[in-house]
């Protein structure tokens, strides 16, 4: 059996991709970069695997990358489940749009009395939506993982997800695309680490804007960042 990556090999493979991906953007080619980031404790004290912080070649504005890296270890983390809370709010809102939209709904103006009307209306929205809530059961877009709840605890203008290639063939077959759409339709950036320490990229992340100030207020090393980078 090949030897399976432990989270430190992934983790610093993946900083050392993004170096390279994000130091081109950077004013001066200058940029910072670390392993093991805390934010504030005001912010939850929370780790970010990887950290990295430029300022933008033109406008010299702030920009900061977030990181968490997984392994075989924390195969449950990369592993979609159902988010029935989720699963719920989609139901309830494809029925909506499906009973209120559709034709179907106007044949209450048949009905003889107002009971007979509300009685059919509320049936058919129930119905549709029972029926969505089958037939979307599985869709990637009612799923979670653990992953993209920890990510979302590190603030950045864009944000990663790294995992080990074998770590990604632990999760079971069914459910690798799902894992893969769920990051993507979340504006999460995904790579992929094999055995040779080769870095993949699936996709990329969705860029985030903060109106006031930058992204840097939630580290603990704000001002060592700023410093290096003024």
């Amino acid at each position: 059996m090949a030897k399976q990556l432990l989270e430190i090999t992934v983790q610093k493979a993946a900083q050392e991709y993004l170096e390279g991906y994000y130091k081109w953007r950077a004013r001066r080619n200058k940029l910072w970069s670390k392993i093991e980031v805390r934010t504030k404790k005001e912010y939850g004290g929370k780790r970010a695997d990887g950290l990295l912080a430029y300022r933008k070649r033109l406008l010299g504005s702030w920009y900061v990358v977030s990181m968490e890296a997984k392994s075989y270890k924390t195969l449950d983390a990369i592993t979609p489940r159902r988010d029935n809370w989720t699963w719920f709010k989609n139901s309830a809102y494809y029925g909506s749009l499906i009973t209120f939209g559709s034709g179907a709904f106007f044949f209450y103006q048949q009905m003889e009395t107002t009971q007979s009307a509300l009685i059919y209306i509320l049936g058919l929205w129930v119905g549709v939506i029972l029926i969505t809530a089958i037939l979307t059961r599985n869709a990637f877009f009612n799923k979670t993982m653990p992953v993209y709840s920890q990510i979302l605890q590190y603030p950045a203008n864009e944000q990663w997800v790294s995992i080990s290639e074998d770590s990604y063939e632990m999760i079971p077959k069914k459910l690798r695309k799902s894992f893969v759409k769920v990051l993507k339709a979340r504006g999460i950036g995904l790579v992929i680490v094999n055995r040779k320490k080769f870095v993949s990229r699936i996709h990329k992340p969705q860029k985030r804007r903060k109106l006031l100030g930058n992204f840097l207020k939630y580290y603990s090393l704000e001002k060592e960042i700023k410093g290096y980078l003024k």
